[in-house]
């Protein structure tokens, strides 16, 4: 069976890179659709609604659901009503075809968070938001929705007699805007990538990964949560993978931190800086692909106004291999569309 490259482009065109295998024809009956459902379970029937919170004065708090990555992951959108606390939460499924984690992306510089979701008999969802928050006790959020429409959401701690509500808020749908998120200093910390934000490139692969089918990469950068996070969207020129990747500054001056979230399932974790020759290096941990640990990446900004990165793997063996060589240009051409879950698209 042939074996089709995926390469995510990263921050500043950090790539990471590793092999997928063509997804199996779908048994008769079986649709993409089905299957999504199926592994979101609840959550698959918020993607489109919006809700806020209900109190006896004002509204605190309101939040959004969509789905992202060609449906291989369902995102909710928050923002207090001042926009000050602004957060995405990006629910993800794996290899497997299960939804394994939620990965939160805050504003007011606190870092990536990557947590285990859980659903229970009675449609209900939880995710655990911290541990040993409270002595020895588990901490996690608990949504429900009830028959009369009705979230409920429970802050909960885990006590010997099991868990236990400290807290709760109550969210009904609306058709109410979205408040927008405070807006920062989108260029403080970024360096020069901060001029890529409301660009386009077009990526074209080497010699070596062309001969080895290797498509083209087509790739965004926008501003998010505020000018908080510097936002990468890239897609494949066959639509068959693509990845967003999260950027946000570190505690380290001159040092970014992301988190890299595809439709192939798997995610990486990692920081790069940049250096005083131009170039920037990124080391990155890679969560839920066999056989590749890390990837670590040189880039660089020519003065033709080139993008070029150059990248190599770290096995499951210790060693250390050459990855891809890639070279982007700017355009004006539209993203393509990405499939979901490496399907070709329709």
């Amino acid at each position: 069976m042939r074996n089709v490259l995926i390469v995510g482009t990263l921050v500043a065109v950090l790539m990471v890179a590793c092999q997928q295998a063509p997804v199996a024809p779908e048994p008769p009956g079986i649709t993409a659709e089905s299957q999504l459902v199926e592994a979101f379970g609840p959550l698959a029937q918020l993607v489109g609604t919006r809700w806020k919170e209900v109190r006896p004065v004002g509204i605190a708090k309101m939040s959004e659901w969509s789905s992202d990555l060609g449906g291989t992951a369902i995102v909710k959108r928050s923002v207090n009503m001042t926009g000050g606390v602004a957060s995405l939460t990006y629910f993800q499924i794996d290899g497997s075809g299960q939804v394994t984690d939620a990965i939160i992306i805050y504003s007011k510089g606190i870092r990536f968070i990557e947590r285990p979701v859980t659903f229970d008999e009675k449609g209900g969802w939880a995710v655990r938001e911290s541990l040993g928050a409270i002595g020895e006790a588990d901490i996690r959020t608990r949504d429900h929705v009830s028959g009369d429409g009705t979230m409920l959401v429970e802050s909960q701690a885990r006590r010997r007699e099991g868990w236990k509500t400290f807290g709760a808020m109550k969210m009904v749908q609306t058709d109410d805007l979205m408040p927008e998120a405070a807006s920062g200093a989108p260029d403080a910390g970024f360096g020069p990538l901060s001029a890529l934000a409301g660009t386009r490139w077009r990526g074209e692969p080497g010699e070596a990964d062309k001969a080895h089918g290797q498509p083209a990469d087509y790739s965004d950068w926008y501003w998010d949560l505020g000018g908080t996070v510097l936002v990468n969207r890239h897609v494949l020129t066959d639509g068959s993978y693509g990845g967003v990747t999260y950027i946000q500054k570190s505690r380290k001056p001159g040092v970014l931190d992301y988190v890299y979230i595809t439709s192939a399932g798997f995610r990486t974790f990692g920081s790069f800086t940049l250096n005083t020759d131009g170039s920037w290096t990124a080391e990155e941990d890679v969560h839920g692909m066999p056989h590749i640990l890390k990837v670590r990446s040189t880039g660089r900004i020519g003065e033709d106004g080139v993008l070029t990165s150059v990248s190599e793997f770290l096995g499951d063996d210790g060693e250390w291999d050459p990855g891809h060589t890639f070279r982007y240009t700017r355009t004006e051409e539209p993203l393509p569309a990405l499939a979901p879950s490496g399907r070709a698209p329709e």
